[in-house]
């Protein structure tokens, strides 16, 4: 009696129809998401409406009088509406556990493009910067900034 060697068998494998059924239930959730967007009568629903609440107002800055120390302090302030544009200087950073006091000036209120930016990680290092009517000035960490 002659044998015959019988090919091996097989497996069969089941990762493709795993990664093929999570796309077509993938592909199903995004049909049903968008048919529930769509009404019976095949108009778009409108989009829920959230609450409005209304800010408060703050009082617009008042311009400083003649002869009077102008100064800035941390935040972020828009030149020319909300302090005045000129010379600023600061003595430095504030005295603290980790004194660092660091500024920008950007050319608008979106803070796309940075004019300047400065760093001073002593205590008793000045700055000085100059702010010009549109830009907007940012400060931490820095004493107070006067007018020149």
């Amino acid at each position: 009696m002659t044998y015959t060697q019988q090919p091996p068998l097989r497996q069969k494998k089941i990762w493709p129809w795993l990664v093929g059924g999570l796309v077509l239930a993938i592909l199903m959730g995004m049909v049903a998401l968008c048919a529930g967007l769509v009404a019976m009568d095949g108009t778009a629903t409108p989009a829920p409406t959230l609450p409005t609440t209304t800010l408060p107002t703050t009082p617009a800055p008042t311009a400083p009088k003649a002869g009077a120390i102008v100064t800035i302090g941390q935040g972020d302030w828009l030149v020319g509406k909300e302090v005045a544009a000129g010379t600023y200087r600061t003595p430095g950073a504030e005295d603290s556990a980790v004194p660092l006091c660091n500024w920008a000036v950007w050319t608008d209120d979106y803070k796309n493009n940075a004019v300047a930016v400065g760093l001073s990680s002593k205590a008793d290092q000045p700055g000085r910067v100059v702010l010009k009517a549109g830009q907007v000035f940012e400060t931490s960490g820095c004493k107070p900034w006067v007018k020149q």
